[in-house]
Order: C-alpha cells, then structure tokens, then sequence
C-alpha cells in the first residue's frame, strides 16, 4: 500500500491542525510509485476490464449412484440423465494463458471381484480412473479432445503388486472421496475453449466384473487470460 504521512503526538504535546491534517493530505496528493508501495500491492484484476479470470463450475450433489465397469475406454460420468461437464464455455483466452482445472467427488459401493496379482495382464486389474477431458477446436472443425488432469486409484488398499498382501482384506475400499486438478498452458492464440467433462475408466479385468460406482462428484475451471 501507499505510505500515508501521520505526525507522532506524545503524551502532553499539543498536535497543531497541520499535524492533525496530515494523513488526509497526503491521501489528497497521492501518487502511486515504486517508492511509496509494497510488492504486490496490486494484481491484474484490480486495473483491467473486464476481468482477466473466467471461473465455471458444474455440482453434482445427487445420493445416486453412477456405475460403470467398461475397460479401456473413457466414458463420461452420467447421473439420471446429467453428464458431467461444463458446457458451452466458448472462449479463447489468447496466448500465454493457462487453464486450471480440478475435480472432486465421493465413491460409492463398489464392486470388487477380482484385483489381480498385479503382473502382466493382470497388472491393471485393480485399477480405475478419472479425467478431465477439454473439447475445444481452433477454428475449423471437427472439434478436438485432449485430456488436460489425470488420477488413478485402486479399488482395494493394496498396492500395485496386489499378488504381495501383507495381511490387507482384498475387499473394495468403498464410500472415499477422489480429487486431482492440473493446469494447461494454452499457447494457441486461436484455440477456442468449449467443453470439460469429467470422465472414468476401469481397468482390464479379464470380464470378471469390477465395478466403479461414483456418487457426488464436481468440476471446477479458471481460465486466467493473458
């Protein structure tokens, strides 16, 4: 902040009107300089119009339960119809700006038949994920995904290398919370942002039915233009 001048008075001294006036005269005649301000005083935001961040969100607080046990393919979470995304977002935030993304949610009851002995084929068995995945194009079409956060859990408390147990139950762990976030450093000046969804995926298990079950679940963007 800015020094403002005020006159030290001491017990038995009679400040004069000079004295007494001095912090407002020095508000009165202010001037913003290296000499007289903190480091960050100030950001972007408080002297650019319109804001230089853009903040979307989209909440799922529903008690219902998505399940699914597809292998090896991304599939966008759906709850009573409501896909997870933030739609029609249509911005292009410049060059040299960054797009921050995070997701959080709670899993529900599980479905664990096999966890695998975490070699080889089996390796993934025991695995799920989540992604948040961005649509966007740079002005021609189709549209274009990439995945901008990634996160990957294991359906039981145990290790990749699950054939090694050390007395842990191989039952799922359900009723847990996920999140992850990341951010993209968008330097395409004509990349056009459109959509995020928040997407899973269940590892190989050889059909043996695993299956993830995602209950309350968000998606948080700020997109910080240059």
């Amino acid at each position: 902040m800015a020094f403002i001048n005020k006159e030290p008075v001491e017990a038995g001294d009679t400040p004069s009107a000079s004295d007494l006036n001095a912090p407002y005269s020095s508000l009165e005649t202010l001037t913003i300089n290296k000499n007289n301000t903190a480091n960050n005083w100030a950001t972007r935001a408080h002297y650019v119009a319109p804001a230089m961040n853009i903040i979307r969100s989209y909440d799922n607080v529903t008690t219902s339960a998505w399940t699914t046990s597809t292998e090896n393919t991304w599939e966008t979470i759906t709850v009573l119809g409501q896909p997870a995304e933030i739609a029609n977002i249509n911005t292009t935030p410049g060059s040299d700006s960054i797009l921050r993304v995070s997701a959080s949610g709670l899993i529900g009851d599980i479905t664990l038949v096999n966890d695998g002995d975490g070699q080889g084929t089996e390796d993934s068995y025991n695995y799920f994920g989540f992604r948040i995945l961005m649509t966007y194009n740079t002005g021609g079409s189709p549209l274009l995904p990439i995945s901008v956060a990634e996160a990957g859990y294991s359906f039981n408390s145990k290790a990749r290398r699950t054939i090694i147990s050390y007395g842990v139950t191989p039952e799922g762990s359900n009723w847990r919370s996920f999140s992850f976030s990341d951010i993209l450093l968008i330097t395409n000046p004509s990349l056009e942002i459109e959509k995020l969804e928040l997407q899973t995926i269940v590892g190989s298990n050889g059909g043996a039915g695993n299956t993830l079950a995602v209950t309350r679940h968000n998606i948080q963007a700020i997109i910080s233009k240059h």
